[in-house]
């Protein structure tokens, strides 16, 4: 019998190992959640003109984040990332994207928010990677200095109509302010607005609601799209917005699994010991 029930044992702690190594294969391909990107409360909102100051974005904290050219994964920006909301509820972002053509051309930055949760933020890569259907989609152009509050359609890439074309109404303010080797983009809109059409957000002290950014560089030689779909490993990132400062610890199921193991072990070869 002890014979027996030694070799279970081993075969258990063996194939929970086995088990363990094999969860990283089994989610390589959905989508990858990066950072947790917290929005800090301000009195004094920000002026809404491209300019990203330093003392009106003072209490943001700055999230780098990179988009991949899907075309040559190789190519790859950094954004860096800001985001406020104020006492007249609006949700404010300040992203600084490198560039270098000093904000000619069509150059335009986009963040897709997940409002449809019958629908994929973005599909997978059999699929063209389109996006969900029926998302909020905020537009900000460099070349006119302008934003547009959007919804996409359920077709392959990034297609999208505007709010007021839906029976919605336009809710952003957006503005950049081109430099010599980046662009300054500001966004301003609603925590709730209520358009319900347009399918904005409806948010809260405490909400997540899952982002996820896109730019389009319209430079001199070609249109290079770049964005936080990795082809490389079928899948894409995204992050995940909570309005307020506070982040909760994520609860580690991995040092869970293993302790457990590790305890069930050690209790065996306890109650061997006291057998003897």
């Amino acid at each position: 019998m002890k014979p027996f029930l030694r070799k279970s044992t081993i075969s258990g702690i063996i194939f929970s190992l086995i088990f363990l190594c094999l969860i990283p294969v089994a989610v390589i391909k959905a989508p990858v959640k990066k950072d947790l990107i917290l929005t800090c409360y301000n009195s004094t909102p920000p002026v809404i003109d491209g300019h990203i100051g330093t003392t009106e974005w003072a209490p943001a904290l700055t999230y780098n984040i990179t988009l991949y050219n899907l075309d040559n994964q190789a190519d790859t920006i950094i954004i860096v990332v800001k985001t406020l909301y104020t006492e007249e509820n609006n949700l404010i972002f300040a992203v600084t994207v490198p560039d270098t053509d000093k904000g000619e051309g069509d150059d335009q930055l986009a963040i897709v928010l997940k409002t449809n949760t019958a629908e994929p933020l973005v599909r997978i890569y059999d699929e063209g990677w389109g996006y969900g259907k029926e998302q909020d989609i905020k537009y900000i152009y460099a070349h006119n200095n302008d934003s547009i509050d959007g919804v996409t359609k359920d077709v392959a890439g990034l297609i999208w109509e505007d709010d007021v074309s839906v029976s919605g109404t336009e809710d952003s303010v957006g503005k950049v302010h081109p430099k010599i080797n980046y662009d300054e983009y500001e966004l301003e809109f609603p925590l709730d607005s209520g358009d319900t059409p347009g399918k904005d957000p409806a948010l809260a002290l405490n909400d997540d609601i899952e982002i996820f950014f896109y730019y389009k560089d319209d430079n001199a030689v070609a249109m290079i799209i770049y964005s936080q779909i990795r082809q490389a490993d079928s899948d894409f990132d995204y992050n995940a917005l909570r309005i307020g400062c506070t982040a909760t610890t994520p609860v580690q199921i991995f040092p869970i699994i293993v302790g457990i193991i590790s305890m069930t072990f050690a209790s065996i070869l306890y109650s061997k010991k006291k057998k003897k």
